[in-house]
């Protein structure tokens, strides 16, 4: 469930900024759904601000990559622009994942939006 969660961020977000193709940005969504999804976007941004600034090495470039993804570059774009290869991009991803879904405010967060 913790990969479906952090993959329907990743992939939803971008589309959640663009908005629709005539520029609604409407997607059929009460006004109220969009105001909460967006509230909880920037908990969630916060909460990997804190995240980002409590690590460092392979855990922070992991959640670097994570924000990368979410605003739409594939592994091996993130690869390019940190100068690595896209293998170890998803390592440090996976490793990120991991730390962050031992963080008790995000599991709180990811309960709070299931």
């Amino acid at each position: 469930i913790w990969h479906e969660i952090c993959n329907a961020l990743i992939y939803a977000y971008p589309a959640f900024r663009r908005g629709t193709a005539d520029g609604s940005g409407s997607h059929g969504i009460s006004s109220k759904v969009w105001r909460d999804a967006f509230e909880d976007s920037i908990e969630l941004q916060n909460l990997l601000d804190t995240a980002e600034s409590q690590t460092e090495g392979v855990i922070a470039k992991g959640i670097r990559a994570l924000r990368m993804m979410a605003d739409g570059y594939t592994s091996r774009e993130i690869g390019e622009q940190m100068e690595t290869s896209a293998n170890n991009v998803t390592a440090w991803i996976s490793k990120a994942r991991k730390y962050l879904k031992s963080n008790p405010e995000l599991t709180e967060l990811k309960n709070a939006t299931l």
